[in-house]
């Protein structure tokens, strides 16, 4: 199995884009079969300087992984939603 981490940090003037970014995850992961779990939210603000939102998804193998990565839409949310508002992003796949 792979499991697919990302930490995301928004902008100061992007922080109210998070719940907006997560529902747009959540309603696009349905059309990848390919993904056996999705977890994405907004961060609950317990631990001072944590990212603003967290995905966590698992794959079968890393050919579902790729599928997932590499899917045009997938490539679009992050292009014009994400990577334009983020101050930081952090991804880590792990195998277990």
């Amino acid at each position: 199995m792979i499991r697919h981490h990302v930490i995301t940090t928004l902008n100061d003037d992007a922080k109210h884009m998070a719940p907006e970014i997560v529902a747009t995850l959540h309603e696009w992961v349905k059309s990848i079969p390919e993904c056996a779990n999705f977890q994405c939210g907004v961060d609950a603000g317990l631990t001072p300087g944590a990212g603003d939102l967290a995905v966590m998804a698992e794959f079968a193998s890393a050919d579902d992984y790729r599928v997932y990565a590499t899917d045009e839409e997938h490539q679009r949310i992050i292009k014009e939603m994400i990577a334009p508002n983020a101050a930081s992003i952090v991804r880590c796949q792990t195998e277990y």
